[in-house]
């Protein structure tokens, strides 16, 4: 046999030997458990890793991987051990209501004022002043009307929710005062300003009288001047067409007997500032007519011979002069019950006969 047989057979002896050696599996070392690899399986979800049974490692060892407890774990492990703090929430705040005065300090929970921030200041306090007049401007902006009393000077008024306002006796809003309006205002100071406590607005003014005597009376502008007899002042009248004239006993009476001294009545509707328009106007006296009282005397001055008679026909009391020197003027008493025949001079009435119950008296 040749030599070149002989290699070859040597290589492939060395080939099986190799082969049969790396086909026998090798023996596991004592205590070692060996990998199970799960077979090989497509997974519907590639994001899913495969399950291991790769044993965790020991808890008690240094360098361990501490194993993560059960969910209940914190509620069952005992106190005094390590575990986490839990936030607790704090209690929510009970509301609170605050309560001011007057002054604008709490009253703790008594209630004796308005709210300093919120409410109205309450009504000053002071003396209230009537006042009357026309409006000649207005401001509901600022809440502000210049008024002109009935013979004075203009002034500024103001008013707020605390005003009330009244039109022809109904409560209304700022809306019911217009520019040219009659009001009547109770007025108060507050700090530096007049304050309107209550505005009355008069648009349906109702007939009022006057009596005294006629001061004079033009026929071409038809305005009369009368001295009241209340106020003492001459107050000025317009008389129109509707305008009615008529006598003390009833009967009519013309322009022409509107005799200056005379005493008249008045009626008349409410205009402008002491003037107005004339509905009616009563002659009651003209100088030289006669009249008579009878009734008691209220008021007796013998030393300057003026004594006031309660007349019983119409209850009125009137002054009578007479002279001082009248004989047996001592029969004359307070609370006598006389009758007087006396004469209207143009200032008053003046006794030409007085009768007492006994006598008579010239």
């Amino acid at each position: 046999m040749s030599s070149h047989w002989l290699i070859r057979l040597f290589l492939v002896s060395v080939l099986v030997t190799g082969v049969a050696g790396a086909q026998t599996p090798a023996k596991p070392a004592t205590g070692a458990t060996p990998a199970v690899s799960a077979p090989a399986s497509p997974s519907p979800n590639p994001d899913i890793s495969k399950p291991t049974t790769e044993k965790p490692a020991d808890a008690t060892k240094p360098g361990g991987n501490v194993p993560m407890e059960a969910p209940d774990a914190a509620a069952k492990s005992t106190p005094g051990a390590n575990a986490t703090p839990t936030a607790t929430p704090a209690p929510a705040a009970t509301p609170t209501t605050t309560i001011y005065g007057d002054s604008g300090a709490p009253t703790n929970g008594k209630p004796s004022g308005p709210d300093p921030f919120l409410d109205v200041a309450p009504v000053p306090k002071g003396t209230v002043s009537l006042i009357g007049g026309i409006v000649r401007s207005l401001d509901r902006i600022r809440n502000r009307l210049t008024l002109e009393p009935f013979g004075g000077q203009r002034m500024s008024i103001r008013w707020d929710e605390r005003t009330h306002i009244y039109r022809d006796g109904v409560e209304t809003t700022q809306l019911g005062i217009k520019k040219g309006d009659r009001i009547y205002v109770d007025t108060m100071l507050d700090k530096t300003y007049i304050f309107a406590r209550n505005v009355h607005v008069v648009t349906q003014s109702e007939p009022a009288d006057a009596r005294g005597q006629l001061l004079g009376f033009n026929p071409r502008t038809g305005n009369i001047t009368v001295q009241d007899e209340l106020t003492t002042q001459p107050v000025s009248f317009r008389l129109d067409n509707t305008t009615a004239l008529k006598k003390q006993d009833g009967g009519a009476a013309t322009r022409a007997d509107l005799a200056p001294g005379s005493l008249i009545a008045v009626r008349f509707q409410a205009g402008t500032a002491r003037r107005g328009i004339a509905r009616e106007v009563t002659i009651v006296a003209i100088p030289g007519a006669a009249f008579v009282f009878a009734g008691e005397i209220t008021y007796l001055n013998l030393a300057r011979g003026i004594m006031a008679i309660r007349n019983l026909s119409d209850s009125k009391t009137y002054e009578v002069t007479f002279d001082p020197a009248t004989p047996a003027r001592s029969q004359l008493t307070q609370g006598a019950q006389v009758s007087v025949k006396a004469t209207f001079t143009g200032k008053g009435y003046h006794a030409q006969q007085i009768t007492l119950a006994q006598a008579t008296l010239q």
